[in-house]
């Protein structure tokens, strides 16, 4: 069972007040991603919307952690809503890939109880974590080795308004789902923390606020913090510690794969060290 914090912030994510104020004021920053799932399926009330998702996985002790700019929505997908009790949404998410990470990359369950296709997002983590771990594809177990978060924790397909959500998380950087990021953070016990997208944008601001600035420990072009955190993250090869934890941020998988992902967007040296870093847990082992 999740520790005392972890289930305090849990119970915060799901039960978001930005779902209420979303759903009936148009102008609110949540409005266009709340919105989503009501065009979606006619006649949807709040009780049956599809809750944040806070995480998917261990996400105390896994020792990569995944970042999105939020979660993809299906309507057939076997989901908690605000109905389920409080101990079946966390093992919902905390368990989500354990009666299946080993067949087809971690498929999702649907609503008439068969296990439909994974979303290429979840199969190129696997990648990208068998690659750090220089381990073969079936050695590696989603939600074990590697858990998932995101940035924004509603969900939507594309992204559909994640952008308002963390544009207003800049102007106004407390109760947003990227603050409920950041949070969550500190009690992962993650080495290695891979960000993508728009979850980039969210971190950069959030270390902006912060009073310990990150230590850039690789980077192919010389750059200070200051300029590096206006790039995007095609601009510049880096990689850097903060607050004990290795960062590397990246493009979407779904939307820019390629052969050795992490060598085209880190480079050689910036592989490298994520790799060091979780050969260090491999090795004890």
């Amino acid at each position: 069972m999740p520790d005392e914090k972890l289930i305090k912030l849990f119970k915060r994510i799901v039960t978001c007040d930005h779902i209420k104020n979303g759903w009936i004021q148009p102008k609110h920053p949540c409005n266009k991603i709340i919105s989503f799932q009501r065009e979606q399926v006619a006649g949807l009330d709040i009780e049956n919307f599809q809750i944040p998702e806070p995480w998917s996985g261990d996400i105390i002790n896994a020792p990569i952690l995944f970042v999105g700019p939020n979660p993809s929505y299906a309507q057939e997908e076997y989901y908690p809503n605000s109905s389920w009790c409080d101990r079946d949404k966390i093992n919902f998410f905390s368990n989500r890939f354990s009666k299946y990470a080993n067949e087809n990359m971690g498929p999702k369950l649907t609503t008439d109880g068969e296990y439909g296709r994974p979303p290429h997002y979840w199969v190129r983590l696997r990648h990208i974590a068998a690659d750090m771990f220089k381990r073969k594809l079936t050695e590696v177990t989603p939600g074990k080795d590697y858990a998932l978060t995101e940035a924004v924790m509603c969900k939507s397909q594309r992204h559909i308004g994640v952008e308002s959500i963390i544009r207003n998380a800049m102007r106004n950087p407390q109760n947003t789902c990227p603050a409920y990021f950041m949070e969550l953070l500190p009690l992962s016990k993650a080495k290695v923390c891979v960000c993508f997208s728009n979850a980039v944008d969210a971190l950069k601001h959030a270390i902006s606020l912060a009073h310990d600035k990150p230590e850039i420990i690789f980077m192919e072009e010389p750059m200070d913090w200051e300029r590096l955190k206006e790039c995007g993250v095609r601009s510049s090869k880096f990689v850097f510690r903060w607050r004990s934890k290795i960062f590397a941020f990246l493009p979407h998988p779904s939307r820019n794969w390629c052969q050795d992902f992490l060598m085209a967007y880190l480079g050689k040296g910036g592989k490298k060290i994520l790799t060091n870093e979780l050969q260090k847990d491999d090795i004890l082992l």
